[in-house]
């Protein structure tokens, strides 16, 4: 097994400026030494801000997401590769993120419009398209994206509205589909999308949420572990389902539904999965990673540092993003695993 840490984006102030690494504690390249190979990070693409989120990867190694500039946040496209950044543009506000990637490497996420609503938006080779909401409602965020250009999020009332109205949907063919919510509950929203179109997310009512999965036009409630709530944030191609859910005593821990099942992976919680069923997470403050249900850790949390440390998404080739939390900042990560 080989881990590299292979690229940061370092947050220093101002766009366009370049940061420079530090270099691994000791530990923490014993920790990499231990599973195989050490070596220290590669910068590909240089972007600063306060904070820099990475929310998707293809195997191309594009990365998608966001950075701040207080108050405004703009979606980036990196070619890690290569070492380009393209800022995405906007739909006629001051903020964008990005939340996704496929294969050909188009990309969905949010936008603010000229009107300051939030709209979900497709981009595909420097054009950005506004995908709207359902009728009546004035915002929508795109959260995933598959290969067939299919795209999953949700429509609703603003972000941070209690009650939430919110409607998981699916945007495909030009069209945009209500999935719905579970019987007696009040809020859907979609996470994930696999290349046979099944969609996976959560569904509630006010201060609750439920894992679901909706199939052939069926929405589906996961099972639990005993506690009140449960999300599901990702899935592959052989309908491996992962996310979190809450045990009878309330703790949050790391779960893949296959076959009907749930399994508990321990403490933390599961952001993706990809089609050769390694998951990526986090657990106890720590970048983390699942194969065949053994726990590996990709960046350890150090006790005598404020970072904390998580994986959000891998792609088909291995490669994983993620971030290091500070208490003002955060700084983009990516690992391989081999």
């Amino acid at each position: 097994m080989r881990i590299r840490s292979l690229w940061s984006l370092v947050i220093v102030g101002l766009l366009g400026a370049c940061g420079e690494s530090t270099e691994p504690t000791l530990d923490q390249a014993r920790d990499q030494v231990s599973a195989g190979k050490a070596a220290l990070p590669v910068f590909a693409c240089h972007i600063s801000g306060f904070y820099v989120e990475p929310k998707g990867v293809n195997a191309k190694g594009q990365i998608v997401g966001s950075v701040s500039f207080d108050p405004d946040f703009f979606g980036f496209l990196c070619d890690n590769r290569r070492g380009v950044t393209t800022d995405l543009g906007t739909l006629g506000g001051t903020a964008t993120g990005a939340n996704g990637i496929n294969a050909s490497g188009q990309v969905v996420g949010w936008g603010v419009t000229q009107d300051d609503q939030f709209h979900a938006f497709f981009w595909d080779n420097g054009v950005m398209t506004d995908l709207g909401t359902l009728p009546g409602d004035d915002h929508s965020v795109a959260t995933a994206i598959n290969d067939r250009g299919q795209v999953v999020g949700e429509s609703g009332t603003p972000p941070g509205d209690i009650p939430s109205t919110s409607r998981a949907v699916l945007w495909q063919n030009g069209a945009l589909v209500d999935l719905g919510t579970l019987p007696g509950m009040t809020w859907s929203a979609a996470y994930g999308i696999n290349a046979r179109s099944q969609v996976v997310g959560a569904s509630g009512a006010e201060g609750t949420g439920h894992a679901v999965l909706w199939d052939d036009g069926r929405i589906i409630a996961l099972a639990t572990l005993g506690g009140p709530e449960s999300l599901a944030s990702g899935i592959n191609a052989a309908g491996q389902i992962v996310g979190s859910a809450q045990t009878s005593t309330g703790e949050w821990h790391a779960v893949v539904w296959q076959r009907g099942r749930v399994t508990d992976l321990g403490a933390g919680r599961a952001h993706a999965i990809n089609n050769a069923g390694v998951i990526v997470g986090a657990s106890e403050g720590s970048a983390v990673y699942w194969r065949d249900g053994q726990k590996n850790v990709l960046a350890q949390a150090d006790p005598d540092s404020p970072a904390n440390f998580v994986a959000t998404a891998i792609s088909s080739s291995g490669v994983v993003v993620g971030e290091a939390n500070y208490e003002t900042n955060s700084n983009a990560e990516v690992w391989t695993i081999r």
